[in-house]
């Protein structure tokens, strides 16, 4: 997208992916970006990163591939993995019946950005939808979330995906004397409870390390 005239073709292609899926509010939000980033690129002003562009095609359902070079069909066709841009990894997707590897359900991340978060143990990354609505002063329900897995504790206070029961939740834990945890919510409406890591009911599958959302 580097001269006038591939820019023009790239905007055109990303107004008719924002007119095609409804309104550029609504694509933003799928998205996890702004509003305004998104009427930029659309505009012409500045352009997306790669990161963004992924995200972009993945909520629109269209190839990314197509969206960044003109290049293939336009629409992903069922049962396809998302293209990948180079230098992009998906991580899988967490979800209430397990892991899911379907690349099409992950969100792609740079290298650069995998090796700065988790230089050790990128392959443990995982992504996560918000579940509710229990962190929504921080985490927006059905937010997209990325999850360190590499370890099964809580070896610091922090937000966590877990599940209590079978069912996936995502909680602020705060380790408390006697060897309890403590899961509480940002709203009032969500109970606190306290659980001790050797609880078969509760499993423990990462700390959340980024939302997918502007601030």
């Amino acid at each position: 997208m580097g001269d006038p005239e591939d820019r023009a073709r790239f905007v055109a292609r990303l107004r008719e992916t924002i007119k095609s899926f409804g309104s550029a509010n609504s694509l933003a939000n799928a998205a996890g970006v702004s509003e305004g980033a998104l009427r930029k690129w659309a505009s012409g002003v500045s352009e997306p990163t790669r990161d963004r562009l992924v995200a972009i095609a993945r909520a629109a359902g269209v190839n990314v591939s197509w969206l960044a070079t003109g290049s293939g069909t336009r629409d992903r066709t069922g049962g396809g993995e998302l293209p990948v841009l180079e230098g992009f990894t998906a991580l899988e997707n967490v979800t209430e019946q397990g892991t899911d590897q379907d690349n099409m359900r992950g969100i792609a991340f740079s290298q650069e950005w995998l090796e700065r978060h988790a230089p050790s143990q990128g392959h443990m990354l995982a992504t996560i939808q918000a579940p509710d609505d229990s962190m929504s002063a921080l985490i927006p329900a059905g937010a997209e979330l990325v999850i360190d897995r590499s370890t099964g504790e809580v070896n610091r206070d922090g937000i966590y995906a877990l599940r209590v029961d079978g069912a996936l939740l995502v909680r602020r834990l705060q380790r408390i004397p006697g060897g309890f945890i403590e899961a509480s919510s940002e709203t009032g409406t969500y109970q606190p409870f306290r659980f001790q890591m050797n609880d078969p009911a509760v499993s423990v599958i990462g700390r959340v390390i980024w939302v997918g959302r502007d601030l």
